[in-house]
């Protein structure tokens, strides 16, 4: 560059500048656009994502709320017709013992005072003590035949109880029958007697407490039907709601990666362009500024970098 063309450039300076400040406004602005642009479809595309993936874990979640609720419905329907077995089982069961109950325990009563009646008359309770005869003899006696016809009548009385299947054995009848053939005996019928009245009242005892303990068994059973039966209800329901909860935020899920699809294919269209445009740009403002920068140093007399008319 001659010294004609350096004093015109320098000259020029301050027009060649405006022009070239107005330039990197305009590249800059571009710039500045372009990397808004394009952070912004990334951020929608990211929030897309985002939102899809919030969609997507609440979609799983009620799903599996639905899953756990039918699982849990169907273990306490099972859990109800087995405890609907047994109420039913227990109910028949009690309804046995209580229609058989007074039956047992009017036999009880009637074999007991059967006993007493037999003790009664051998002089054995206390109502009717021993005679001189009897006592002499070593044991217990009929005081005459009429007695002695009477207790018999009531042995056989007894026996006939036993042979239903009452607490007292036929076997223990039999014996008391043959023990009292010889119309004497000593204290082993007494003992055989109050044996048989122990018998009377243990068996009595059990079945008393058999059927209290049915009709609490049926209590505890009930409850546990109850309990099935409401949780059978609430898992149903909570089944259901579950359900209609999921099938919302199905559509929900579906809205969003519709969403989340569209944001990807529009950012990496933009992007794509932007990867194109941006690096060019950027390199034409590098120049500019370079150029601006070699004049500057130029005009002030530094001739190191020379700054020629094609690099304008």
């Amino acid at each position: 560059m001659n010294g004609q063309e350096t004093g015109k450039l320098c000259e020029k300076k301050d027009v060649i500048f405006a022009k070239f400040n107005l330039l990197l406004e305009k590249l800059g602005h571009e710039d500045v656009e372009r990397n808004e642009t394009d952070q912004a479809a990334y951020d929608a595309q990211q929030a897309a994502l985002h939102a899809w993936l919030d969609g997507e874990s609440q979609y799983r979640l009620e799903v599996e709320k639905q899953k756990e609720a039918e699982e849990g419905a169907t273990f306490a329907r099972s859990e109800y017709e087995k405890w609907m077995s047994t109420v039913t089982s227990t109910k028949a069961r009690l309804a046995t013992m209580e229609k058989n109950y007074p039956k047992e325990k009017e036999s009880i009563a009637s074999e007991r005072e059967l006993l007493k009646t037999i003790l009664r008359l051998l002089g054995i309770m206390e109502d009717q003590p021993l005679d001189a005869v009897s006592s002499g003899a070593g044991g217990y006696k009929a005081k005459d035949a009429a007695t002695l016809k009477a207790l018999k009548a009531k042995v056989a009385e007894l026996k006939v109880e036993a042979s239903r299947g009452g607490a007292i054995q036929l076997k223990q009848v039999n014996i008391l029958q043959s023990k009292l053939a010889s119309f004497a005996e000593s204290d082993v019928v007494k003992d055989l007697i109050m044996d048989m009245l122990n018998n009377l009242k243990t068996r009595e005892e059990v079945i008393t407490k058999s059927l209290e303990d049915t009709k609490k068994e049926l209590k505890e059973h009930t409850d546990k039907l109850i309990k099935y039966e409401q949780e059978v209800v609430d898992l149903s329901n909570a089944a259901d709601k579950a359900k209609q909860m999921s099938d919302t935020k199905n559509l929900l899920r579906q809205n969003l990666d519709g969403d989340k699809i569209t944001t990807s294919e529009t950012y990496n269209n933009e992007h794509a362009e932007y990867v194109i445009i941006a690096p060019p740009a950027v390199r034409s403002i590098f120049i500019l500024k370079t150029i601006m920068s070699k004049i500057d140093k130029f005009c002030a007399g530094d001739t190191s970098e020379a700054v020629t008319g094609a690099a304008i």
